[in-house]
Parts: structure tokens; C-alpha cells; sequence
């Protein structure tokens, strides 16, 4: 995706604010995807912006026994829906592009894969790096689950 040197300039000086109006409006099973990609993403850098993790991997990071399918695929439309920022510009774009998940070999695997802008200007930031987020989105989890 080609972006003007304007729009990339706001981009890179709005990335933090862009990141949390994305993550205000995310449910709880949708952020623990979001805190498992940004952790594997700071990790493994990966060039192509795909992220491989298991369920079982998943469960740990989460530190529940065990999560269904279905829980882990309510997450996922949300983080596959627009991102909207208002400012010196107004962009939208999506945060992800492709979210699937594979039984392979009787284990379950998620691919998460982000879009270039996502991948150029949002989670390559230093302020969007997962020690900022990792424990807000964990705080946030266990908000909403304990309202529920």
C-alpha cells in the first residue's frame, strides 16, 4: 500500500493514540489474541507481519486451563473490522488482514497476519512495544472477565 510522506508522518507521530482508540473498543477475548500477536511480533519481527502460535500456547499465556475454539474465534472479527483515526487526517484501515485457525497434527494453530500500515507504523513503534502492553491488556482481561 503506497502512502503520501504526509500521511506516513501522522501515521508514525500517531501510532500510540491510534493503537489504544483500537484497543478501547476491543472485548476481552479479542485483547488476549491482540496481547499474544504483539508478543510473538516483538519476539520474532517477523517481514511478512504473520504470527504463528498454538492453542495450547495460548492457554498458557492466558493462564487458563483450557479455551474452546469458539471463544478464540469471537475475538476474531473485531480485530479484523476498520480502524478509524480523526486527526491532523482521516485514515482508516484495518489492523489485520487475515486471522485463521488450523488443526495440524491434532493441535490447533492460529495465524495472525497484520496489515503493512499495522506492520510499518503501528506495532514497529518503541511506545506500542509490548512492555507498554502486554500487562494493560492483561489488566483490561481481567476486568472484563470479572464482570462477567
Amino acid at each position: 500500500m503506497s502512502i503520501d510522506k504526509r500521511t506516513e508522518m501522522i501515521l508514525k507521530k500517531e501510532s500510540l493514540t491510534i493503537f489504544n482508540q483500537f484497543c478501547s473498543k476491543l472485548p476481552s477475548e479479542s485483547l488476549g489474541l491482540l496481547m499474544m500477536y504483539l508478543q510473538k511480533f516483538n519476539d520474532d519481527n517477523p517481514d511478512n507481519g504473520t504470527i504463528v502460535f498454538t492453542k495450547k500456547e495460548y492457554e498458557k499465556k492466558l493462564g487458563n486451563e483450557e479455551i474452546s475454539i469458539d471463544e478464540i474465534q469471537d475475538g476474531i472479527p473485531d480485530l479484523l473490522g476498520p480502524v478509524r483515526f480523526k486527526g491532523d487526517i482521516q485514515i482508516m484501515f484495518s489492523m489485520f488482514i487475515s486471522i485463521n485457525i488450523r488443526k495440524i497434527s491434532n493441535e490447533y494453530s492460529i495465524f495472525m497476519t497484520c496489515s503493512d500500515i499495522a506492520k510499518d507504523y503501528i506495532f514497529t513503534d518503541p511506545n506500542v512495544a509490548k512492555y507498554n502492553f502486554i500487562d494493560e491488556i492483561k489488566r483490561r482481561i481481567d476486568e472484563l472477565t470479572s464482570i462477567m
